[in-house]
């Protein structure tokens, strides 16, 4: 894995942008900026027991995200993003959450062409989505999926 950058940013997250995919190459300076932009309003990612975020982007392609989701999710299937997350309770009860995003820069360029939109445009849907799940947000059922889409959609809108 080659990694590209690294930044620590506003209070309560750090993040570091990691590529293993020719696909990002061109595209390292935009992705940095977006996710840059999404976690500045940092309020609607975060919860009160959080105290710390330590998040790390794997930048990847369809091949990579397969292998991910056949051996941590048992399914065998290319997806957008996948999203593990785990934390470490430390004084008071308070969390450090330790996130690891994967994103397939095939899927994107794929989906944003299906979507009509641009590249950049759907890889900010996908950070934003990605981000809430970092805080359980799910999508299990069309409720939770329409609660989810609601508030991704306002952050999108503030970007």
């Amino acid at each position: 894995m080659k990694h590209i950058l690294s930044n620590k940013i506003y209070k309560k997250f750090n993040f570091s942008v990691v590529s293993n995919s020719r696909i990002w190459s061109k595209r390292v300076k935009n992705t940095k900026s977006i996710i840059n932009l999404a976690l500045k309003d940092y309020k609607y990612y975060t919860n009160k027991s959080c105290k710390y975020y330590d998040i790390t982007f794997l930048l990847t392609d369809d091949k990579h995200i397969k292998k991910l989701n056949k051996k941590y999710k048992n399914t065998n299937k290319t997806t957008n993003v996948l999203t593990f997350t785990n934390y470490h309770i430390i004084n008071d009860n308070q969390k450090i959450r330790y996130s690891n995003i994967a994103i397939s820069g095939d899927r994107i360029k794929e989906e944003s062409r299906k979507l009509n939109l641009n590249f950049y445009e759907h890889f900010t849907h996908i950070v934003i989505h990605s981000l809430l799940h970092t805080n359980n947000y799910k999508h299990e059922n069309e409720r939770d999926f329409q609660k989810m889409k609601k508030k991704r959609n306002i952050n999108f809108e503030k970007i």
